[in-house]
């Protein structure tokens, strides 16, 4: 469970407990479990007006809904922390004059509840899956909250739009198809390599990650002083340097752009939309803080392949589970097999150099394992 989560987090911080008690969000409560959504039914025809705090969850809100919906999306993502967003006064006027309000929750998006109408229907990432402030806030990643957020979806606006519910319902059906074949890719993916592992710099990709079946082997120290917010010592730096070094890990997972503080639209290659998401270790143009510069470093001298992931949907993907199977797609391209990884070379280099299109420069919202 989430609350699970954590206390985990804080018995990191407080005592030196083990990394490996973070526990994925595969426990969280299901939709059943949790009180129904309250709209009431409407006779209105028109669409109905949705405003998503982000891009992620206001993508899977135009899937459920379809036609009968009218989606506005906040935040994409691009450009600034969603913490430290500041709605304009259009984004509020959106924001209350929507019948369904979708919002991510675990304090990264706190002014979308803060301008919330009365009488509309809020659906919260967080609620959904019980995740409260402090928890790692990147649900989109989480196949529990994707699922959960659905279901709450289709159900809200089945109560508003009851001649429309077979229509919910079935797109709802098809979504959970495609997120069936994204579970069976993820599953592909990790079994390039017997006991998948590996080791992040940032907490963005750790739901996706563990749903993956990938173990965490990021060193305590290290993060534990990413759960404090802070930066790591000079001794948890060399513990991750030497995992690294010596490749005891299959894959280094990095966000470190957002230490950086950059506008990703300022750094995106001449002419491209989306750069490298899965790249070579020496790579280091988009490193961010001096910790992740070195750990990339010891990446390229152990031969640990490198994937970039970002927290920010890129412009071009519209729906979500496309988003995550692209990313998918794209770690399956960067891990070696067992029998090639025997043949790697010193320089980290995996599959084909040219750049994929998952995404560009990464645009990571996370600076530490703490939300």
């Amino acid at each position: 469970m989430v609350r699970h989560y954590r206390k985990a987090l804080r018995r990191l911080i407080a005592a030196a407990t083990a990394a490996g008690t973070l526990v994925s969000l595969s426990a969280c409560q299901s939709p059943s479990s949790r009180p129904s959504p309250t709209a009431s039914p409407t006779t209105d025809s028109g669409p109905i007006l949705v405003a998503s705090s982000l891009k992620q969850w206001g993508a899977l809100a135009q899937t459920i809904g379809g036609s009968d919906v009218s989606v506005t999306s906040v935040f994409d993502g691009a450009s600034s922390q969603a913490r430290n967003f500041e709605p304009s006064t259009h984004d509020v006027d959106a924001l209350r004059k929507a019948t369904v309000v979708v919002s991510n929750g675990a304090g990264y998006d706190p002014w979308a509840a803060a301008n919330l109408s009365k009488g509309a229907q809020s659906v919260s990432a967080a609620e959904a899956v019980g995740a409260l402030d402090g928890d790692n806030p990147y649900l989109w990643f989480s196949k529990d909250a994707r699922g959960s957020v659905a279901s709450e979806l289709t159900e809200v606006f089945s109560k508003l739009r009851p001649a429309k519910k077979r229509q919910f319902t079935a797109r709802l059906g098809a979504w959970r198809a495609d997120e069936a074949a994204l579970a069976t890719r993820m599953k592909k993916a990790a079994a390039k390599r017997t006991g998948s592992t590996y080791a992040s710099d940032g907490t963005v990709g750790y739901y996706l990650m563990s749903d993956m079946g990938f173990k965490d082997l990021t060193p305590r120290g290290y993060a534990q002083a990413t759960l404090a917010g802070g930066s790591s010592g000079s001794a948890d730096l060399e513990d991750f340097q030497h995992l690294l070094q010596h490749h005891q890990v299959t894959l280094f997972v990095t966000s470190a752009d957002a230490a950086a503080g950059t506008d990703p639209a300022a750094t995106d290659g001449a002419g491209s939309e989306q750069g490298d998401t899965h790249t070579d270790a020496a790579d280091q143009s988009h490193s961010g803080d001096d910790a992740s510069k070195t750990l990339l470093t010891a990446a390229s001298q152990g031969g640990v392949p490198v994937f970039r992931l970002s927290a920010a949907m890129p412009p071009r993907f519209t729906d979500l589970t496309a988003w995550m199977s692209d990313i998918v797609s794209g770690i399956g391209t960067t891990l070696p097999t067992d029998k090639a990884a025997g043949d790697q070379g010193n320089d980290g280099r995996q599959g084909d150099p040219s750049p994929s299109p998952t995404e560009a420069t990464p645009h990571s919202t996370a600076t530490s394992r703490t939300p």
